[in-house]
């Protein structure tokens, strides 16, 4: 899709006034000089070096098994993944690609690269090609290659994408960072995205720690992940029904397997789930990717509404999932249980609905949670708070102070449910004896709005 067809889209789904909106919080986003800075990202090459040498220290080495599902992949897209790979500062990886193609096409790529590259696949790095007798799907595909994978950690890869040097190197730090008993079971790292030549950047996700709610209405882990092997098998591959959001499923069974261990909510889980706040992976940009098409992106949109929704099925929750306007989001309307809560509104704050408190309530109900606020604006409509931080100095800090009401703020935080380390005390619910209990969740509702009179 082009840039006129982009911009229809936008206009026929948003309408003229959401189109223009989106044109000026665009042009007034952060990191929109992110091309022209990307270097401040990525490491050096000092940094890249000292890695080649720092990792021969590591207590622990784990194989790390990529896999990639290959279907008619453009040469170029394909060399630039080999080379990714080829380049990484931690060697000791194998490279799983099943493809299914239906010519040879792709595989005379890869050997053709082999010949030419003849230390790629040799010593630590081993690359393991399978073709496929017949084009299953993305998951389908993926799973087979997953037969072949012998690493101590799985991750995962799209055939048209890059890794950074990097990576690899990431995990395995991150990896070790704890004893065995303790380590984490799944890594993400933050991305961006790239041109169909790998010259422009743009669009870089800098990622929240692990956040269960957020994660419910938007699948913001997505690359780079990768998986601890004994959790893969756990949760036993990818699942065709969700081809198009086939990566939001698995993360969901995962997340279920680590913190729902029993069905139920362990805030111990989360503590095996490792965000790398490094720059890792590289979503390309073209024609055919989710990255660059909106029809694509509707595409995966629908798989993963049915994903969230068979999550909360899984786990006996009762919740309306709905589609947001936002691409890809989805809104959570959870149903209302009885229990003890504390009410909290200051005389300097109004509601803008009638039923906050019900709104408020039925979130607060949920397992493991012990607050939910709302969003605040002041008398103009720009937002006083959506969300809120503690700031190293033990101060509130409040999210996107200023940003105007109709704009969604970064990666689309200022509209999302999410978790938060503090609330407002001023427009609140809570559940005082939940917040004493450690790993208390307290989420941020943004559909629930005020304005500040006093």
């Amino acid at each position: 899709m082009g840039k006129v067809g982009k911009v229809v889209a936008i206009y026929r789904r948003y309408g003229l006034r959401g189109f223009l909106n989106k044109l000026s919080e665009k042009l007034q986003a952060p990191y929109r000089d992110y091309d022209r800075r990307v270097s401040e990202f990525l490491p050096s090459g000092a940094d890249l070096a000292e890695q080649k040498t720092l990792q021969q220290s590591f207590s622990s080495r784990p194989l790390i098994s990529i896999v990639v599902p290959l279907y008619e992949t453009k040469p170029v897209f394909l060399k630039d993944l080999l080379n990714s790979i080829r380049q990484q500062t931690y060697p000791k990886w194998e490279l799983v690609l099943a493809d299914g193609s239906r010519t040879g096409r792709t595989e005379e790529v890869l050997r053709a690269y082999q010949k030419k590259h003849p230390d790629f696949g040799v010593g630590e790095g081993v690359i393991r090609y399978r073709r496929l007798s017949e084009n299953g799907g993305i998951s389908a595909n993926t799973n087979e290659g997953l037969k072949d994978a012998t690493g101590d950690l799985i991750a995962f890869m799209d055939h048209d994408d890059v890794l950074t040097e990097n990576a690899l190197f990431e995990v395995v730090r991150a990896w070790n960072e704890r004893p065995e008993e303790k380590r984490f079971r799944l890594f993400y790292t933050d991305e961006d995205k790239v041109d169909e030549t790998l010259t422009h950047f743009s669009q870089p996700h800098f990622k929240k720690d692990f956040d269960l709610e957020l994660l419910r209405t938007n699948n913001y882990i997505c690359h780079f992940l990768v998986l601890e092997k004994t959790l893969m098998q756990q949760i036993e591959g990818f699942r065709s029904i969700y081809d198009g959001s086939q990566d939001y499923d698995l993360i969901l069974r995962a997340v279920e397997a680590l913190v729902f261990p029993e069905g139920h909510y362990e805030a111990a889980g989360r503590a095996q789930i490792c965000h790398i706040a490094k720059i890792c992976y590289h979503w390309r940009m073209h024609a055919a990717s989710t990255a660059g098409d909106s029809a694509s992106k509707q595409y995966t949109a629908s798989a993963g509404q049915r994903a969230v929704e068979d999550h909360f099925g899984r786990l006996g929750i009762d919740v309306k999932v709905e589609e947001r306007i936002e691409v890809g989001c989805f809104q959570l309307t959870y149903r209302h249980l009885s229990g003890e809560v504390k009410v909290l509104l200051s005389d300097q704050i109004q509601p803008r609905d009638p039923d906050w408190d019900e709104k408020l309530i039925a979130t607060c109900m949920q397992e493991g949670v012990g607050a939910v606020y709302g969003k605040i604006y002041d008398k103009d409509g720009r937002v006083i708070e959506a969300g809120v931080e503690k700031a190293p100095d033990g101060t509130l800090q409040p999210q996107f102070a200023g940003l105007p009401g109709t704009f969604k703020g970064y990666e689309r935080r200022a509209v999302l449910k999410q978790e938060t380390s503090v609330y407002e005390p001023r427009f609140a619910v809570i559940r005082e004896e939940i917040l004493k209990q450690p790993g208390a969740r307290i989420i941020f509702d943004p559909d629930v709005e005020a304005t500040q009179i006093g």
